[in-house]
């Protein structure tokens, strides 16, 4: 028995082929390219804000509840330091895992001429028992209603913000900012402010 002769391709066929091809490379490197922005944007920090001050937030001081400090804070407003400002949460995983971080940056801040808060939205016994099972000492004020969230923009957390003493953003800091530089950011804005 002899094969059946292969059917042979038309130069048609063979250019609408091409084209297949060339299309799925185009949309794959698209994806490609849209999963990048997409991961980058998770870790970029809210735009436009430097330079602006933003809607004053009361807040509930939620941890440590020590009596000599204030019950509320109003997070955005003048004050006689700079300030950093970090927003995170106990249901987020890297937050949690930079709390270590977190609590060396706020037991270093007075010494170094700051003031330090950290603001959550999450349940306040969740905060509290994830604070003393850690046992950080960071004060992290309590943002229920998301309004300080709102006004700074926050979309993905951790977030962090530098003001300075009128209570202007003056940096905003990436998701992956290491300790030392924000520490070393904050100085500078001290030393520029004396």
């Amino acid at each position: 028995m002899t094969p059946a002769p292969s059917p042979s391709t038309s130069p048609a066929t063979a250019s609408s082929g091409r084209r297949a091809t060339a299309w799925a490379t185009i949309a794959l490197s698209l994806l490609l390219v849209a999963a990048v922005l997409a991961l980058r944007s998770h870790h970029a920090p809210p735009s436009g804000l430097e330079g602006q001050r933003v809607p004053i937030a009361t807040l509930p001081r939620l941890w440590p509840e020590a009596p000599p400090e204030p019950k509320r804070v109003e997070v955005g407003a003048a004050s006689q330091n700079p300030t950093l400002l970090h927003f995170w949460g106990p249901s987020c995983p890297p937050c949690v895992a930079h709390g270590g971080d977190i609590d060396d940056l706020a037991r270093g801040a007075a010494a170094d001429g700051f003031a330090m808060w950290t603001l959550s939205a999450d349940e306040p016994a969740e905060i509290r028992a994830l604070m003393a099972k850690k046992s950080w000492t960071f004060p992290v004020l309590h943002d229920a209603a998301l309004a300080a969230h709102a006004a700074f923009r926050v979309s993905a957390l951790p977030a962090a913000f530098a003001l300075d003493r009128a209570g202007v953003v003056r940096r905003a800091f990436p998701a992956d900012a290491r300790t030392e530089d924000v520490r070393q950011a904050m100085r500078a804005l001290v030393a520029a402010a004396d």
